[in-house]
């Protein structure tokens, strides 16, 4: 057919030979290409000068191929040199793994990275805050409505532009509220907890050799209190100078192998922990720089990994206030008074009894 006089002209079949392997019978392989080619020059889809061409092009790749194939052993010693290196490497990485499981707030270990300087310790964080609630729609955030103007939508919206919920979103900061208030009603003392960024690297420890990792239990309490801790150095941007010296060439493909194999061993060796005097971050003075100014953060305290602002309440108090307008107050006071004292309130709320423990 078409296909043997193509392979025939371009010296890969003799006139009279077959598709055959060295036992005289075709593999399967080989008889599904060849029919599938004889097919595409039968039904014209293909023509011969595309056959040629692909096949010179293999032609040519092979040939670039073994000229590789030639270059890489003649570096075989050198290579094997870099390998064992490597080797010696990962086996001193393993004694000494770039890994260490520390206690954090939020589950019993936590496995942390050491080469990851970028990622963030968090806390869990309790904020103490005032608002008046006259020009706002409420405490609770209606969540996808565009005209809201709620307490939350702007509490939030500080906390992202000053980055201390560092990616997090509102539910995997695991944010809580004492109670709601409606619209136009104030709080003097309302509390919310969620996850807040740490100015403490994880990996942050008392010792120079990096042994003793700093607890979430043995941060600042506090933003006055002042801890002396030791911190790997921050990882830094590439230079231009590094990359103008990687497209410098080389001067031999032996020396390059060594200075890989030197690096990589180099690579396992932990950097030098740098002393720091630090406290922890001012998040009160934080959010009230860029606050609106009728929303006030009074104060915060670290709180345990269970704390609820809600459901760890022990006790809330209201006051209400009304203006002198023929009100019956002698009524309003007999009413009340059948409120004072410690009252079941459970049927007018909500109650998951498998995970509420405080009904207050």
């Amino acid at each position: 057919g078409g296909f043997d006089e193509v392979l025939q002209e371009l010296g890969f079949l003799d006139s009279n030979s077959t598709h055959e392997n060295g036992n005289g019978t075709t593999s399967p392989a080989t008889l599904s290409a060849l029919a599938v080619l004889q097919q595409l020059l039968a039904t014209q889809t293909v023509s011969p000068n595309h056959v040629r061409r692909a096949v010179l092009q293999i032609h040519n790749k092979s040939k670039k191929n073994s000229k590789l194939t030639e270059a890489n052993k003649s570096n075989e010693p050198t290579t094997r040199a870099a390998a064992a290196a490597a080797t010696t490497a990962e086996d001193k990485s393993k004694t000494n793994p770039p890994t260490q499981n520390i206690s954090n707030s939020n589950n019993n270990s936590t496995t942390i990275n050491n080469n990851d300087n970028n990622q963030p310790r968090r806390r869990h964080i309790a904020l103490h805050i005032h608002y008046d609630g006259g020009p706002y729609s409420g405490l609770a955030e209606n969540v996808g409505r565009p005209d809201d103007r709620s307490i939350e939508r702007a509490l939030f919206a500080a906390l992202e532009q000053t980055n201390l919920l560092a990616g997090y979103s509102r539910s995997q900061a695991q944010y809580s509220r004492c109670g709601r208030t409606d619209k136009g009603v104030s709080a003097a003392g309302q509390v919310v907890a969620l996850q807040l960024k740490s100015a403490f690297s994880p990996r942050a420890s008392w010792d120079a050799a990096g042994n003793q990792i700093v607890a979430d239990t043995e941060l600042p309490n506090h933003s006055s209190q002042r801890l002396t801790v030791y911190c790997p150095p921050r990882s830094k941007p590439t230079t231009n100078k590094k990359k103008k010296q990687q497209k410098q060439p080389a001067q031999s493909t032996t020396t390059n192998n060594q200075q890989d194999a030197t690096t990589t061993a180099n690579t396992t060796t932990p950097p030098t922990r740098i002393r720091r005097d630090m406290t922890e971050l001012p998040y009160d003075k934080i959010l009230n720089n860029v606050l609106p100014p009728e929303i006030r953060v009074l104060g915060w305290c670290p709180v345990s990994a269970e704390f609820s602002a809600r459901f760890s309440a022990t006790t809330r108090t209201y006051r209400y206030f009304f203006s002198n307008l023929q009100l019956n107050l002698h009524q309003m006071q007999a009413a009340l008074a059948r409120l004072v004292g410690e009252h079941d309130f459970r049927n007018f709320c909500k109650m998951d009894v498998e995970h509420v423990y405080n009904f207050c």
